[in-house]
């Protein structure tokens, strides 16, 4: 075996464990979840994206501030030399002086006398080559643009900071949905055990002469309904998982186990609902509002400063040549060397700079108009989630009191029924009470997780 062969099977098993690590992980806690989706979610993948161009025009506009170095080659061929008129007194010495430096071709043929001489100007082949180094001194566009762009750069990790935290609250919805899915499951299936046995202890009182055929025939109906029900909630569970996987980022052909579980003991008290709690400055949407203020304002500061004149410096020098061909042996290149600055005033424009700055005044307030009717709308959006965490815990509590007495009236139920005090119909009846409060304490359950995830989103307490 080659080395080059080795080379490419060790580099392909290498690739191999790299791939196989990055999969590695199928079991989740829900802050694994969210920390994985952080990493690989689409969303926020694009948001660091963000964030990287962001420093990237931060970077380009600095280098509009540091020195600016060009250089440049011109080669002419002139096909057809320029003419100039000069009296017949002068025609015949400027020709001659022509000739003798070769600014003439040889055999031009000498200008008429008592007529104005053409003359053809110049050499036909002229070549410069030079470099222009130039520093910008003094704009108020820049030094304003330098300040934007670091603002903009504080935007985009912010930006950036609000993706997490969507992506999380995201994750953990989509979290909570599998675990309820499972539980409902688990539910399902010890109701269907519960009813096969109630069936299978029908079918023996049956055989022994004590119930109807239509007895056995009601319970075989509500058997059936809990395992089509079952198919149901089966498949809403896996489409739960394919949008955990989806809001994850992580492959949806690949197994995923979630660790933690759900359950009904030390669940907190309902809190009094206290505004004193939403703070607006916790919030990130509220961070990106200040953000985009600082921009307008910065956009305002450049506007204003539009009157102010800027200031450069230069430096240019060159070569040139000249000659009637391009044998560049036995002629001087003429060296020129040029050092300047340059100012630039504004003067008049027309009203435009007042204009503008009238619109970025008007930007300016918007915004802070903004800022401060989403602090209002902090109130009031966190008195509403607070309200219905409230309302989930009651509901939880309420609905764990009702399955435990419509377990008892199905016990009560099931044993008159069997002592032959009861009807069949008082069972399928209780049994389906039972099943409807079971499901409606794990409908309230999911209720107060999603309540708590809004609560701590309304406040800010969902970390990013």
């Amino acid at each position: 075996m080659n080395s080059s062969l080795s080379l490419r099977i060790v580099c392909l098993l290498f690739g191999c464990a790299v791939s196989s690590g990055v999969l590695a992980q199928t079991a989740f806690t829900l802050k694994e979840a969210q920390e994985y989706a952080v990493k690989t979610n689409v969303n926020a993948l694009n948001a660091k994206l963000d964030v990287d161009m962001a420093v990237a025009r931060k970077n380009e506009i600095r280098a509009i501030g540091l020195p600016q170095l060009n250089a440049s080659v011109d080669i002419k061929d002139y096909v057809k030399l320029p003419v100039a008129f000069f009296p017949d007194f002068i025609g015949p010495a400027i020709y001659q002086s022509l000739l003798a430096y070769q600014v003439l071709p040889p055999g031009t043929p000498a200008p008429p006398s008592r007529d104005p001489s053409a003359v053809a100007l110049g050499t036909k082949y002229n070549i410069t080559a030079g470099a222009t180094l130039s520093q910008l001194l003094f704009s108020n566009d820049y030094l304003v643009g330098l300040q934007a762009s670091k603002a903009y750069l504080d935007l985009s990790q912010k930006m950036l900071d609000r993706s997490a935290i969507e992506t999380r609250v995201a994750v953990a919805k989509a979290y909570y949905s599998v675990l309820i899915n499972r539980e409902r499951i688990k539910l399902l299936d010890a109701n269907i055990e519960r009813l096969e046995k109630l069936r299978s202890d029908i079918v023996a009182m049956g055989a022994a002469g004590f119930v109807e055929r239509i007895d056995q025939n009601r319970v075989e109906v509500s058997l059936n309904n809990l395992k089509t029900e079952k198919e149901k909630i089966g498949r809403l569970m896996l489409l739960a998982e394919y949008l955990l996987k989806f809001q994850m980022g992580y492959p949806a052909d690949q197994s995923i186990t979630l660790t933690d579980q759900i359950t009904l003991e030390q669940l907190p008290s309902p809190d009094l609902l206290d505004n004193s709690k939403a703070n607006a400055s916790n919030r990130i949407e509220y961070k990106l509002l200040e953000s985009q203020v600082k921009l307008n304002a910065l956009d305002l500061k450049r506007n204003r400063g539009g009157y102010l004149p800027s200031l450069a410096a230069y430096s240019s020098g060159s070569y040139s040549f000249q000659k009637n061909n391009l044998d560049l042996g036995g002629f001087r290149w003429i060296p020129v060397l040029i050092v300047g600055a340059t100012l630039n005033v504004p003067i008049f424009d027309g009203f435009s700079r007042h204009f503008k700055i009238q619109q970025a005044v008007i930007t300016l307030q918007k915004s802070k108009n903004q800022q401060a009717q989403f602090e209002q709308a902090v109130q009031l959006e966190v008195a509403q989630a607070q309200a219905s965490y409230n309302n989930a815990l009651s509901s939880i509590k309420t609905q764990q009191r009702n399955a435990e007495l419509a377990r008892e009236v199905y016990d009560v139920t099931k044993t008159k029924y069997q002592q032959g005090v009861g009807t069949n119909t008082d069972v399928v009846n209780a049994d389906a009470a039972l099943k409807e409060s079971q499901t409606n304490l794990y409908n309230s359950l999911y209720d107060f997780y999603l309540a708590k995830i809004d609560l701590d989103k309304a406040l800010g307490t969902f970390t990013k």
